[in-house]
C-alpha cells in the first residue's frame, strides 16, 4: 500500500514539475486563415468558432483530473477497508466523480452557455442520489 501511495505521490510531483516554463495568460491565438489552392472553392473560414485552449488551461485540467484520480482511489480504499454497502459507496464516489467533472469542464476554459447544460444534467444526478432513501421494507430485506 505504501509503494501505491508514493508512486502516486511522484506521479503528481512529476506531472506538476513537467509545467512549461513560461505561462501564457488567456492569449488564444487563433490559427491562420485558410487559403484557397488551386480553384477549390471553400466556404470562407471564421477564426471565431475555432476553440484553442492556452497551456495553463491544459495543465489545470490535467491537475483536476490527477487529484481526482487520488482522492477516487483514496476513497475506494477507505469504503473497501471500511466494508460499507454497495449503494452508499456508489453514492459517495458518484458524487466525488461529479464534483471532478465540474472542475474539470470549468478549468478547461468552457464558458457559461457551454458549461450550464451540463451542470444541470450533474446537479439533478447528484440530487437524485442524494435524495433517495431507502424505506424500512426495502432495509431489511436487503441486510
Amino acid at each position: 500500500m505504501r509503494t501505491t501511495i508514493i508512486i502516486l505521490l511522484s506521479f503528481l510531483a512529476i506531472s506538476l514539475w513537467a509545467q512549461p516554463e513560461t505561462l501564457e495568460t488567456a492569449v488564444n491565438t487563433p490559427p491562420p486563415a485558410a487559403t484557397v489552392t488551386d480553384g477549390v472553392n471553400l466556404p470562407p473560414v471564421s477564426t471565431d468558432f475555432v476553440p484553442t485552449k492556452s497551456s495553463q488551461e491544459v495543465w489545470l485540467s490535467l491537475g483536476v483530473l490527477v487529484f481526482g484520480m487520488i482522492i477516487v482511489l483514496a476513497q475506494a480504499w477507505i469504503i473497501n477497508s471500511r466494508k460499507e454497502p454497495l449503494s452508499q459507496s456508489l453514492k459517495y464516489l458518484s458524487v466525488t466523480l461529479i464534483i471532478v467533472g465540474s472542475l474539470f469542464l470549468v478549468t478547461a476554459g468552457y464558458g457559461n452557455s457551454q458549461i450550464a447544460p451540463i451542470i444541470g444534467l450533474l446537479g439533478t444526478v447528484a440530487g437524485y442520489l442524494l435524495g433517495r432513501t431507502q424505506s424500512p421494507a426495502e432495509a431489511a430485506s436487503g441486510k
